[in-house]
């Protein structure tokens, strides 16, 4: 487990579970997560490799997935050159295309040092499927990307949280995949600058599909996201990360049977006690409004997805905590509160289930308000079980 950052502008780190269904079948974890700080800048990421047999180097995939993504933001937001209004549009609409190209060689270079009887191109890559989500939170600024499944969460320093991207309108368990000939088409970007309360959050999480599939549907797990958020906080984030894989691998045990990964940024501001996670409890069903998500440019609106249906257990935790405000450098010039950046669509694809090899490295609904009083959970399911593997279909 690589240990969390910590800094004047904020902290960084994520834990992953192995999933319970995959503990049961021998399966490894095959998610991946990852986190950096570079100068003013935080990055996360993570990723969740394909678990059926045609893609039995996904792991390696999910590995290079978080890898590459934190790179190519990386290197685009260096010297400020995401910030410059003349580049801002290029800049993204080539991260996409980047993180596709850089994923790919890295698989080409595994697979020069270690040999698969595929032939080259996307069967070869097929090997190696993973989804990848990443998020780089910059002064005034941030950049969320993901293709396929799972979620990320980002929280503004007013206490909001939203889900700035819709789920891929797919059938039961495909979504879209790295090693898809054009992945980069699928890729969900959006850009938040100043003044959007957004463009300095004081909390954002990246998940991979086992932790929302673990919840009756995304307004069941707000609860849950609101209370890492105060915890993360309270308490600071090396706290709850200590915390976090036994809490995850309950949540699997509980809920999904996947393997579940979040990579989690936060402003710490330490001035409450929090509890301890316990893995054991369990939120009550949210019956408030759906989740708002932000909504885009017309012109650019992404497709939605209706939700997916998943009959498993409501999981959460008993966490408090004092909500504050961050106060993040606000540079550029401010433009239209943000740009929902470049979403492109083509031919729908599906890929297998995943699981977790650590890297080394829309009118709107009504806004979300608290979080919903936990309550023991009545009675424990059994872990979903894979079944049998379809072609491409998770």
């Amino acid at each position: 487990m690589r240990e969390v950052i910590t800094s004047l502008i904020g902290s960084a780190g994520g834990a992953s579970a192995r999933g319970a269904a995959h503990i049961a079948h021998g399966k490894p974890n095959q998610d991946s997560v990852a986190w950096e700080q570079s100068r003013l800048w935080t990055y996360i990421a993570a990723a969740d490799g394909h678990g059926s047999a045609p893609h039995y180097r996904s792991d390696r995939g999910s590995r290079f997935g978080v890898e590459t993504a934190i790179a190519v933001l990386r290197e685009a937001t260096a010297d400020g050159r995401l910030r410059e209004h003349e580049t801002l549009e290029r800049n993204i609409s080539t991260l996409a295309k980047a993180v596709v190209a850089g994923w790919r060689a890295r698989v080409e270079t595994d697979i020069a040092a270690d040999p698969i009887p595929q032939a080259p191109g996307f069967a070869s890559h097929t090997v190696y499927g993973s989804t990848c989500l990443a998020a780089a939170i910059g002064p005034g600024i941030t950049l969320l990307m993901q293709l396929g499944d799972g979620n990320i969460f980002i929280g503004a320093p007013s206490g909001d949280i939203e889900v700035p991207f819709p789920d891929d309108e797919m059938e039961g368990e495909q979504t879209y995949s790295l090693c898809l000939p054009d992945a980069a088409e699928h890729f969900k970007i959006s850009l938040f600058r100043a003044p959007n309360p957004f463009a300095a959050p004081d909390f954002v999480m990246a998940t991979t599909d086992g932790f929302p599939k673990s919840f009756e549907d995304i307004n069941a797990a707000l609860p849950v996201v609101r209370q890492y958020r105060e915890a993360s906080r309270s308490r600071g984030l090396a706290a709850v990360v200590a915390e976090l894989e036994p809490w995850l691998a309950r949540c699997s045990e509980m809920g999904s049977g996947d393997d579940t990964s979040v990579a989690i940024y936060a402003v710490e501001h330490h001035d409450a006690a929090a509890p301890a996670l316990d893995p054991a409890a369990t939120a009550k069903t949210d019956a408030r409004p759906a989740a708002r998500r932000l909504s885009p440019d017309p012109q650019m609106q992404g497709p939605t997805r209706r939700p997916r249906p998943v009959g498993a257990v409501i999981i959460g935790i008993l966490l408090g905590g004092l909500v504050g405000t961050y106060a993040a450098a606000i540079a550029g010039d401010a433009i239209k509160p943000y740009l929902p950046g470049v979403k492109f669509l083509a031919a729908t694809i599906g890929k297998p289930a995943g699981v977790l090899g650590r890297p080394a490295d829309a009118a709107p609904p009504a806004p979300d308000t608290g979080p919903a009083d936990p309550t023991p959970p009545t009675a424990l399911p059994s872990p979903k079980v894979d079944g049998a593997p379809k072609p491409l279909e998770k």
